[in-house]
């Protein structure tokens, strides 16, 4: 079996071991959200819209900015709540190179600790799983690429090792059979 396939296949069954239990849910009070006012409603869409343009452009520093001010001036609202899942939405995007797992995971369990009345609650789950497994399947394909880098050279070892033992002894029979052949 090649790499690649024990590789797929070690990839499959840690997906399905991890995916096979459900994780049971846990029951959390719904928060009071505040009906928001007509103008916090008219400020959110226009945030979202510049945070997403920031990102498209690559600045995820100034998305950051621009959703965590907005969660901050509108706390325990439906739109802050949101703004709290963009964040972490946008750190947990590949390109964001600058945010380390564990701020990513981080950020969606800040999300997540208020609750499943949330509107993105589900989603924010599931990402935050995503986050997990494909760390774990990271760390996975390090290790097999370490086991296989060391195969290899044991394998290279070993065939150098029978290499020499095959030309000293090449050698000797060619001394044994120029000994034989003076009269």
């Amino acid at each position: 079996m090649t790499l690649r396939r024990r590789a797929l296949a070690l990839l499959l069954l840690a997906g399905a071991c991890r995916g096979s239990a459900p994780r049971p849910r846990q029951s959390r009070p719904t928060p009071e959200m505040p009906i928001p006012s007509v103008s916090d409603l008219s400020i959110w869409p226009s945030t979202l819209r510049q945070a997403q343009q920031a990102a498209e452009a690559g600045d995820y520093t100034t998305t950051d900015r621009l959703l965590a001010a907005y969660g901050v001036s509108h706390p325990n609202s439906a739109e802050g709540a949101e703004a709290d899942f963009f964040r972490a939405l946008f750190k947990a995007d590949p390109a964001n190179q600058g945010v380390t797992l564990r701020e990513r995971l981080s950020a969606f369990d800040a999300y997540l600790t208020g609750g499943a009345a949330l509107p993105h609650y589900g989603e924010a789950l599931v990402l935050r799983r995503l986050l997990e497994t494909g760390d774990s399947l990271r760390s996975l394909v390090a290790t097999m690429r370490t086991t296989h880098d060391e195969r290899l050279r044991a394998k290279d070892e070993e065939i150098k090792r029978l290499s020499d033992i095959l030309e000293r002894t090449t050698a000797e029979l060619e001394r044994i059979k120029r000994r034989l052949a003076k009269p």
